[in-house]
């Protein structure tokens, strides 16, 4: 699975080839889209969640911002790299987090100013504050950075994933959106909102297990 969404990832990215979607939930993605305000894309390492951003945001086309890491391997970064920059003119633009709060304030101004912001909710970064959800008899640590975000923006965030059936055919699931609380207690809104979006995660993960793209043992020692 992991071999297939890499290799379709790239094709999706040449424009060259056909890929099918069949969309479930479109009604909360087509929410959003009527709304001036951006949003937040929130998915995982399931199936091709890249997939996503073929999907247009809306009759404008909004920008849509992706945040991820670099590749681990300098050549494939360099392709990758490529790869987007052929791409000019595009209404997508990828973020490649690094140390430092630069990366936050470029999303948070994108959040302001309308666009969509989509990132991981399933890889806490080194040194990150998280919190830990119920998952499947044990636990599991959800980066706080999506929920704080999407609540200093103060816009709604949209679960999605993205699972593959089939040479470049995806089904699409939007969750409802949550709607981040913001009271005088900053740690509790987070809390409750990654509550949500941990049960979200379970689901995906339970569906497809075989899709979600983890390489290391998460269980408690």
């Amino acid at each position: 699975h992991y071999s297939w969404c890499l290799t379709e990832r790239y094709e999706s990215l040449l424009d060259r080839f056909h890929f099918e979607f069949e969309v479930e939930g479109l009604e909360h993605w087509t929410l959003l889209n009527t709304k001036p305000s951006g949003f937040m894309i929130v998915t995982a390492h399931v199936g091709n969640w890249e997939i996503a951003s073929r999907i247009p945001s809306g009759p404008e086309q909004r920008t849509m911002h992706l945040a991820r890491e670099e590749e681990i391997d300098p050549a494939a970064q360099k392709y990758f790299q490529e790869l987007l920059d052929s791409r000019g003119g595009s209404k997508l633009q990828t973020h490649f987090l690094g140390d430092g709060l630069g990366h936050g304030v470029e999303l948070l101004h994108a959040l302001q100013v309308g666009d969509v912001v989509a990132l991981q909710c399933d890889r806490p970064r080194q040194s990150s504050a998280v919190v830990e959800i119920p998952f499947f008899g044990t636990s599991f640590p959800m980066p706080e950075g999506p929920a704080a975000l999407a609540r200093a923006a103060e816009v709604p965030i949209l679960p999605m994933f993205a699972f593959r059936e089939g040479r470049r055919r995806y089904r699409i699931f939007f969750k409802p959106p949550i709607f981040v609380p913001r009271t005088q207690n900053r740690a509790a809104d987070v809390c409750k909102t990654i509550d949500v979006l941990g049960e979200h995660l379970v689901w995906a993960i339970g569906r497809e297990p075989y899709q979600w793209h983890c390489f290391v043992d998460v269980r408690d020692p």
